[in-house]
């Protein structure tokens, strides 16, 4: 029959549009087709990004069945990850587990909403336990499970465990495959581990934007491959104009290898519109007003700015005191630089140019060293959990 026939070209359509097409007929002929308005809310928030309308087709759903579970699961992962709905997320969530206290998808959700907005990870770390009880090898658990292992327990044992059964269940995870490259970079410092798995992931998903940024990231910082790392920043923005650190990150690009000067500070600039706070950008932008600008006083707040998120911030310690030095205040370059070394004790340029400045009124000393180098902020990204 008609619905039979329309249930098979749903499971065997290759795009989105011709997905949205078929949506769009069933509910031509009825309204209420509950299947489809969850199927199509589902499409909408995650391919198209259209929150609003995934919010119509949820509440229609629920409108019609009340105690929709899944429909439950995903408007409240909805209002989570996307409409900033918190309070109302958690009623949903309630809702949901009240009628099917063993729902997967359900439990890892709000798990995730636990750990990331309520910080109770004692509480979230017992859904993911719940959740794998009743399907041991659903890979989004499992990947949530990793992330809270990795970063709140530092579970690095655990948390790889997590990752790799989470891509035997599923090989095309590309949250589980950017996360998992991470991990193998940075815990493992495998280079070529995590470039296959972040390969891996945009083979999947060429436009997930975590493995871009992270896959820049290592082709700037480890392989100096920088027209490469400047196509993944670019393939960002693309997607997301304001990913605060990719702009960050593109700027310091831009700054300290491309010399494009005028483009990096537009990029500092609209990282700072996004994220004011973010010690890696005000450092690297007063270092550009500092050294190519040669305008001190702007460089100067944009390191206090820094300093007043993060006292400690080596590179910005650095930057100020040889601004400082640069301005013959030598007394506060000792200073900065003291600061310096005990955030980072072993600091190569702190500790060569903290004896260059003891040095400067006993004797000639030569000319003042290259500034430390702009930050890299190590990518770590928060994905939230999906059905």
């Amino acid at each position: 029959d008609d619905e039979t026939a329309m249930e098979m070209s749903f499971n065997t359509a290759t795009d989105c549009d011709a997905l949205e097409s078929m949506y769009k007929r069933v509910l031509q002929r009825n309204q209420s087709h509950v299947a489809t308005l969850q199927h199509y809310g589902n499409l909408l928030m995650r391919l198209r990004h259209n929150y609003t309308g995934a919010e119509v087709m949820y509440q229609r759903v629920l409108e019609i069945v009340p105690d929709h579970v899944q429909a439950l699961c995903n408007y409240g992962n909805l209002l989570h990850n996307h409409l900033g709905d918190g309070d109302k997320a958690q009623v949903l969530y309630t809702k949901a587990l009240a009628v099917m206290p063993n729902h997967t998808t359900t439990l890892s959700n709000y798990g995730l909403f636990l750990q990331n907005e309520k910080g109770d990870v004692v509480k979230a770390e017992e859904l993911y336990k719940q959740a794998l009880v009743t399907d041991p090898t659903h890979a989004t658990t499992l990947y949530n499970y990793a992330r809270l292992l990795q970063e709140e327990k530092r579970d690095v044992v655990g948390a790889e465990d997590m990752f790799k059964r989470a891509l035997q269940s599923d090989p095309d995870h590309s949250h589980v495959l950017c996360s998992y490259g991470l991990l193998r970079l940075v815990n493992h410092h495998d280079t070529d581990g995590a470039e296959a798995l972040y390969r891996r992931a945009l083979q999947s998903d060429p436009t997930h934007v975590a493995t871009l940024y992270n896959y820049g990231s290592l082709l700037e910082g480890v392989r100096q491959n920088y027209s490469g790392s400047e196509e993944m920043y670019k393939r960002v923005l693309a997607r997301d104009p304001n990913h605060s650190t990719t702009l960050s990150n593109y700027g310091g690009l831009l700054h300290t290898v491309l010399r494009e000067y005028d483009k990096a500070e537009e990029m500092y600039q609209r990282a700072l519109e996004r994220d004011p706070n973010s010690t890696a950008t005000l450092c690297n932008y007063g270092l550009l007003q500092q050294t190519v600008r040669g305008k001190y006083e702007p460089a100067e707040r944009l390191y206090l700015r820094s300093l007043d998120v993060d006292g400690g911030h080596v590179a910005t310690l650095c930057n100020y005191a040889y601004l400082s030095a640069t301005m013959q205040n030598y007394t506060k370059a000792q200073h900065l630089l003291k600061q310096a070394l005990v955030a980072e004790p072993s600091h190569e340029f702190a500790q060569h140019f903290l004896g260059w400045v003891r040095n400067k009124t006993i004797v000639t000393a030569p000319t003042t060293p290259t500034p430390a180098s702009p930050v890299i902020t190590t990518p770590v990204h928060v994905v939230g959990g999906v059905a």
